[in-house]
């Protein structure tokens, strides 16, 4: 599920931004197989280290990564 939702997101903004795997992976000091598998959702989905950083870079939360809603209600 969590897979699918950074591959999407991911894939949106490497396009928003013009980015390649290879500059994303550079962005991100991971190397550029593993984006590939997150782009591809052939990981599950990355370490919340990698997930805080892919965050940090796009100026977001992890939830928004993740497509939480921020509408939701809490209990």
């Amino acid at each position: 599920m969590f897979a699918k939702k950074v591959q999407n997101y991911l894939s949106h903004k490497i396009k928003e931004h013009d980015l390649s795997n290879k500059i994303l992976s550079q962005k991100l000091n991971i190397s550029t197989s593993l984006v590939s598998e997150f782009t591809k959702a052939r990981k599950p989905y990355p370490s919340i280290f990698i997930l805080t950083k892919i965050a940090h870079l796009f100026d977001d939360t992890v939830d928004e990564i993740l497509g939480r809603n921020k509408g939701k209600k809490k209990i």
